[in-house]
């Protein structure tokens, strides 16, 4: 069993002791080098412990969203064009998504079953959040991005925000 510390968790939900226990009994860790694609199954639930990974569509090549620690991703179906590869060394805590539904089927906390929903709109608006960047005129998309991502924004490199926000490396760097 993995003990996970849930000072990070417990900022947005309450859990019992022995939830703690029912998720530490099914969370997974993994290292994620540098370069390499995260392979997980379709679903999964991802917590970015340390380190940086990236969304990529295989059939554009184009960056969809960045995931930075103590963030949350949720891993693409199979068949998908996405793929998560990591930017950075990286350290992330799983879980199955068969053992999500099981700890929320078991738990009697509403809390707990709500912040799990609570969780997936966060993920859903993150996506908007992008449209929305993508719907701005190119120069106030890139400050923007720099404005809501600064936590990451120095770690990337210019051609990866390009990507992000569907521009050409040379004309973003114009900006």
């Amino acid at each position: 069993m993995i003990d996970f510390d849930f000072r990070h968790l417990d900022l947005y939900i309450s859990t019992s002791p022995e939830q703690r226990q029912q998720i530490c009994a099914v969370l997974k860790q993994r290292h994620v080098r540098k370069g390499h694609t995260l392979m997980l199954d379709q679903d999964d639930l991802i917590y970015i412990h340390e380190g940086l990974l990236v969304i990529i569509n295989n059939d554009s090549d184009a960056i969809e969203h960045f995931i930075a620690e103590h963030d949350i991703a949720i891993y693409p179906a199979r068949h998908s064009p996405y793929a998560l590869q990591a930017l950075e060394d990286s350290s992330i805590y799983y879980i199955k998504h068969d053992d999500v539904v099981h700890v929320l089927n078991k738990s009697n906390n509403l809390n707990l079953i709500r912040a799990y929903h609570k969780m997936l709109l966060y993920w859903a608006y993150q996506r908007l959040a992008r449209t929305e960047l993508l719907l701005l005129p190119a120069r106030e998309a890139k400050e923007m991005f720099y404005k809501r991502y600064k936590h990451i924004a120095l770690r990337l490199q210019s051609k990866s925000i390009a990507s992000y926000l569907h521009m050409d490396p040379s004309y973003f760097s114009k900006l």
